[in-house]
């Protein structure tokens, strides 16, 4: 994008911040403090990797189509996802997509999300009877065995097989904002989801892993599951290890 166009963007997220420091001071010092750039895209705002760190993108044609209380909804909604290190936890998931419906599940219970666009809740799963203040990885696995063939391509679409419309529409929707995380897990060295495995990570019976231990960007994990030609590496966490291990 050229900078004529950015940096009308960039002054309104300010003007945003200036009121979030008067009326939110946690989620405006937040603000404040983290990167912020200007994309091209659909999404509104979105986290991104630049480097071991974590930049919030701002979608011009995203942002533009927000009225004030929805950008401000967008922002305290991507600020508690970086609050909870949600996307670079998501190097310990092989599903990543997944992962990010199941962080969206945790902080759409923290703010008011009255002005936030496509937000999804626990009640779009009466099926599964998800109970709330629950963690990421509990959702996550919660959903994972009803609704993983809509996030590996395993199913046709909206109403096939165990898929349901309300995850296509999130996909479509809410979704895109994630579509940055797979570059967390990336740079961890983790890449997409094998076939021998479908994304589970498991082969049979695990083999011991290496143990790498956490720190401020992410949880400690250890693989479990280390076959040749795998690219996941299932993982699970180590408690005590760091901050992170309690987190939502």
């Amino acid at each position: 994008m050229d900078r004529a166009a950015i940096k009308p963007v960039l002054n309104s997220v300010d003007e945003t911040a200036r009121g979030l420091l008067v009326r939110e001071p946690y989620f405006g010092h937040l603000l404040v403090g983290t990167v912020r750039a200007v994309a091209d895209g659909d999404f509104a705002v979105r986290l991104a990797p630049i480097g071991h760190l974590a930049q919030l993108e701002v979608g011009a044609a995203g942002w533009a189509r927000l009225s004030a209380p929805a950008r401000v909804a967008a922002l305290k909604h991507e600020l508690l996802h970086l609050t909870l290190h949600h996307p670079l936890r998501s190097r310990a998931y092989p599903v990543v997509d997944l992962w990010g419906l199941a962080c969206d599940l945790v902080v759409n219970q923290l703010f008011d999300i009255a002005e936030l666009d496509g937000a999804i809740i626990l009640n779009h799963f009466p099926d599964l009877d998800l109970k709330p203040d629950q963690t990421a990885d509990a959702y996550y696995h919660q959903l994972l065995s009803r609704y993983g063939g809509c996030f590996r391509g395993t199913c046709a679409g909206a109403g096939a097989g165990a898929c349901d419309s309300k995850v296509h529409w999130w996909q479509q929707g809410g979704g895109l904002a994630h579509s940055s995380w797979a570059g967390f897990a990336a740079a961890a060295g983790l890449g997409a989801a094998c076939g021998g495995c479908n994304g589970s990570g498991t082969h049979g019976a695990p083999r011991p892993g290496v143990a790498r231990r956490g720190s401020r960007s992410g949880p400690a994990v250890r693989v479990v599951a280390a076959v040749k030609g795998c690219r996941c590496q299932r993982t699970v966490s180590l408690p005590g290890e760091n901050m992170v291990m309690g987190a939502r």
